[in-house]
């Protein structure tokens, strides 16, 4: 999955750079949300319970970006 993953993240291209987005000049701050799974059955019936949780590593997010707690 790690492998794949990766192949999809070096995939990626972007077609337009309006306003000259990227490369980005200065460190932006970003708010990124918790993502919320709720408790399932799986096909086998095994348990999987409830979480809340980032769906990014916020420590390789914070090499680039201020992250706050604050969506405004």
């Amino acid at each position: 999955m790690k492998a794949g993953y990766e192949a999809q993240v070096k995939s990626v291209v972007m077609l337009k750079n309006k306003s000259n987005t990227l490369p980005i000049k200065e460190r932006k701050t970003v708010y990124i949300p918790k993502r919320y799974s709720p408790a399932v059955f799986n096909w086998w019936a095994v348990y999987t319970a409830p979480s809340l949780d980032y769906p990014v590593d916020l420590e390789f997010v914070k090499k680039y970006y201020n992250v706050t707690d604050d969506p405004s």
